[in-house]
């Protein structure tokens, strides 16, 4: 069980930015994050737990602007290996105040691994049916993971990329049927698509730092994770 592995394991408080479908922005929710995260004054590791993909440590690497966000890359030990998977990803993690685990899109080792050791699970989803079609196959995996936890993490769901108008209203009323799933909420605040996004990932930022209103989105994201458990600023980074 997750609660038997040593108590360093579950000192930060994690949050893994998964979906079991590519292309959903988790990378760039991801990274979002971290900046902001680290601008309040938290102590902050970001995961990149896609081995074969390493998005979020290229952005990490191409970063020159404070603050500084520390990457590593989790690769789950083979399936012959001794090693207890949880075990590697806890001694990868260390010691923060916040780890978020970005994590490949599609079932693997590695984003079982991520799963199991979340304290909260923040899916972006773009408009789209196929997109929801992978909720079915996320909540899944989650159930397989009561082996090894307590109690599923919680699981919120955010619309990202959502277009103008009345078709972001429809993207979310189809992803309302999602949260009567016990644990699983909806996102009040969508992440709109803003040309702020593409900018910013290749240059190692924030979309935040391009334009108010893309920091306003995550402002407001960041604001609904804080009251579901993410820790509290410490003091603002400017």
């Amino acid at each position: 069980m997750l609660a038997d592995l040593p108590k360093a394991a579950r000192s930060p408080y994690v949050v893994a930015v998964a979906a079991t479908k590519g292309g959903t922005g988790k990378t760039s929710i991801a990274t979002a994050l971290a900046v902001e995260s680290a601008r309040r004054g938290l102590d902050v590791l970001l995961v990149d737990a896609d081995a074969r993909q390493r998005s979020a440590a290229l952005w990490a690497a191409a970063r020159e602007a404070s603050p500084r966000v520390p990457c590593k890359v989790f690769t789950p030990p083979p399936p012959e290996s001794s090693t207890n998977p949880l075990l590697a990803l806890r001694d990868l993690i260390g010691e923060r105040d916040l780890v978020l685990l970005d994590a490949g899109g599609a079932d693997s080792r590695a984003l079982r691994a991520v799963l199991a050791v979340a304290d909260l699970v923040l899916v972006p989803l773009r408009a789209g049916a196929f997109e929801l079609w992978s909720l079915d196959d996320l909540a899944g995996i989650l159930d397989a993971l009561a082996v090894v936890r307590d109690a599923p993490p919680p699981v919120v769901l955010v619309l990202n990329q959502a277009p103008a108008g009345k078709l972001a209203d429809e993207a979310r009323a189809l992803l309302a049927t999602y949260v009567a799933r016990p644990g699983w909420t909806l996102a009040e605040p969508v992440v709109r698509a803003r040309v702020a996004w593409p900018r910013a990932g290749g240059s190692g930022l924030s979309p935040a730092e391009f334009d108010a209103p893309a920091r306003a989105d995550i402002d407001r994201l960041y604001d609904v994770l804080t009251r579901l458990g993410l820790p509290e600023p410490q003091e603002t980074f400017e």
